[in-house]
């Protein structure tokens, strides 16, 4: 189906497998199908792109388009695991200030930031607990325990509780890499990180600085930072997929589980009293991100859950 450039429909999430070229054409990104119709998505719709290895083929005019406007593609290998992000090197006309401000973010600064995504966390996820009946109380007495910098690690405190109980399996594991059920949150994961990286890079700031995240081998701290609180969005559509393990085991990442999983750029959040969609929530958290780091002062304006 051909979606003409007049059309506007923003935050669109693309996931490209099929044996397809794709390139631009008349600021549209185009995806030839072999005996199908071509599909032409106008570039400034697009808010998240997945491209799957090995059939698809991309030209390097559609690879400078997506870090032009903004847009963080990630590859993925051919078992469906992610392998890498394209990020964008500048989407802001005011990025060398903003990175300035970034970079001289005083310890007090980050760490009382970083409390606050913390807390965020801890209360989505037991949001999410709560909306599958699992008993999240202790995830809510947790949430006053969280100190500047989260020094005692409450965080990893609540997420053993959380992942002992979201999918009612005591024996399951985050580092277990080869767990059906990862494979699905890694694929959510993926698509939520393209999208707070766009949010980063078109906001001038760089993902490379992170306020608590610093692993070396984490090309993407503030990306990791700032996706925290939205990582249990993830978690519970992953939750909502049905079906026995077997039958798990043999579609781990199906089309329509994959549709399902896409469906995260249009949950919609609790912001300032209004419901927006993750793509916009990013942005006015990245938005408030660069205020703290201008003026020196407050915290992050993060999603107020409900439980």
């Amino acid at each position: 189906q051909s979606v003409g450039c007049g059309v506007l429909m923003t935050d669109r999430f693309i996931d490209i497998q099929s044996d397809s070229f794709v390139r631009v054409r008349n600021g549209c990104l185009q995806i030839d199908i072999p005996e199908e119709n071509s599909v032409s998505i106008p570039l400034k719709e697009i808010e998240s792109v997945v491209i799957h290895a090995p059939r698809p083929k991309i030209t390097s005019s559609a690879l400078a388009a997506f870090g032009a406007h903004g847009i963080a593609p990630v590859f993925f290998d051919d078992k469906h695991v992610p392998t890498g992000i394209l990020v964008p090197l500048s989407a802001h006309h005011a990025s060398s200030e903003r990175l300035r401000w970034q970079s001289e973010a005083p310890a007090g600064m980050r760490n009382r930031n970083w409390q606050a995504i913390v807390k965020s966390k801890i209360q989505n996820q037991h949001r999410v607990l709560n909306k599958f009946n699992r008993d999240g109380h202790s995830l809510n007495s947790l949430v006053k325990k969280v100190r500047s910098g989260d020094p005692t690690n409450i965080e990893a405190r609540a997420s053993r509780f959380y992942w002992g109980h979201l999918f009612n399996d005591r024996s399951f594991r985050r580092s277990d890499s080869s767990h059906w059920l990862n494979h699905r949150l890694n694929y959510g994961y993926a698509i939520l990180r393209s999208l707070t990286v766009s949010a980063i890079t078109t906001r001038g700031l760089h993902p490379g600085l992170g306020l608590h995240h610093h692993n070396k081998y984490d090309p993407h701290p503030l990306a990791s930072d700032l996706m925290e609180p939205f990582r249990p969005i993830v978690d519970e559509l992953v939750a909502e997929i049905e079906g026995d393990t077997a039958e798990n085991l043999r579609h781990v990442l199906s089309r329509d589980t994959k549709k399902h999983l896409a469906g995260l750029s249009m949950v919609l959040v609790p912001k300032n009293g209004r419901s927006v969609s993750v793509p916009v929530a990013l942005r006015e958290v990245t938005d408030s991100l660069v205020h703290v780091f201008r003026e020196r002062t407050g915290t992050i304006d993060l999603p107020q859950w409900c439980e």
